[in-house]
């Protein structure tokens, strides 16, 4: 009886600090509501995988290996995940080839359903039997990683979320082909169902507005693309379109954070970095008359606040890759103590990872 009242009052101290409840969400079955209100930045959940997998092609080794970690779950493990979604009708044929070759000590539908959860749930580095409970948004109130520091996967949020709210993350965070239709297309072939998010559920004029924005992303990003393969890299016109990029991804809402960092301003922080540095040479450079000019003198105001432009921007990415990295990966994160090195000092941080990358 005593150890009844002390695994009774265990469970409920732990889903009392608990701050999601996996409950039923109408039209979407199973997802997750917060059980307080949770600020911008606070780790949700942090989870070791239940099946560890790299997801891939079917074949032999991808079979061996997912069967391989469902063998090794305990019995609870098992219960919650044949709980998870499975997105097939019917059975994998070419799995049913490799089952005559390796037959299972458990029936045939079983091993079917292993695969078809594990293909449906699977992310980077395998199955996870709590984040596969959060539910996708294109504009997704929180975000999710595998944590290289620790060896599992983050849920963090991505905003303040409010008490009662369903906490969603982005499945696809799509940077290109970012129209309504195309992303309901990628969700439909990967996880099988038709997004009705607030990005997606929208009235004709929304629709255009979001395309519009859209179509302004894909050529931008375009020009940037075209100038990157004509080498002609770290000029004002690239970090004038990457400012633009990070403008209207803002405007946007759609993309994953984290796809924001490293595609956007990872690369501005760069351009800038090394727009600042090209300026303070021509600036500082001395003529074969000795004079740092020739006869335009406008051309030094010119050069001066090129450079003064340059350094602004070189500030003002760390700043947001500072905000945005403490957000989805925490304050503590290798990634963030680098953005953190940044802030403190864009050039010395911009020279030593050209030392260490001199290709890039």
């Amino acid at each position: 009886m005593l150890e009844n009242q002390v695994s009774f009052c265990l469970n409920l101290e732990k889903m009392e600090t608990k701050l999601f409840l996996v409950t039923e969400i109408e039209g979407k079955g199973l997802g997750c509501v917060a059980q307080k209100h949770i600020k911008r930045g606070t780790l949700i959940l942090r989870e070791q995988p239940c099946l560890l997998l790299q997801p891939g092609l079917k074949n032999t080794k991808y079979f061996d290996d997912a069967f391989h970690g469902y063998e090794q779950m305990d019995n609870d493990q098992k219960d919650m995940f044949f709980d998870l979604a499975n997105c097939y009708d019917g059975q994998i044929e070419v799995l049913t080839s490799y089952l005559k070759e390796n037959p299972k000590l458990y029936a045939e539908d079983i091993a079917q359903k292993v695969i078809q959860i594990t293909d449906t749930n699977g992310c980077h580095n395998g199955v996870f039997l709590e984040t596969s409970r959060f539910n996708h948004s294109c504009v997704a109130n929180a975000e999710h990683f595998w944590n290289e520091d620790v060896n599992a996967r983050d849920v963090r949020a991505i905003r303040k979320i409010n008490k009662g709210e369903e906490i969603n993350v982005n499945y696809i965070g799509l940077i290109n082909n970012v129209h309504r239709d195309q992303r309901r297309t990628a969700l439909l072939q990967s996880h099988k169902f038709t997004c009705f998010c607030t990005a997606c559920d929208l009235s004709e004029e929304q629709l255009i507005v979001q395309n519009r924005l859209c179509d302004e992303f894909r050529l931008l990003d375009e020009k940037k693309s075209i100038q990157a393969m004509m080498n002609v890299r770290h000029s004002d016109e690239e970090v004038i379109y990457l400012k633009e990029l990070y403008k209207i991804a803002k405007e946007l809402h759609i993309f994953r954070r984290r796809a924001i960092l490293e595609k956007i301003v990872t690369e501005g922080f760069d351009a800038a970095c090394q727009g600042y540095n090209t300026s303070c040479k021509i600036c500082n450079k001395p003529n074969k008359s000795g004079n740092i000019y020739d006869s335009d003198p406008t051309e030094e105001l010119v050069e001066e606040e090129k450079k003064t432009g340059f350094w602004k921007d070189v500030c003002n990415f760390a700043k947001v890759g500072l905000e945005i990295s403490t957000t989805v990966h925490g304050p503590d994160h290798s990634e963030t103590a680098n953005w953190r090195k940044r802030n403190e000092d864009p050039v010395e941080y911009h020279k030593e990872e050209n030392k260490a990358h001199p290709h890039w």
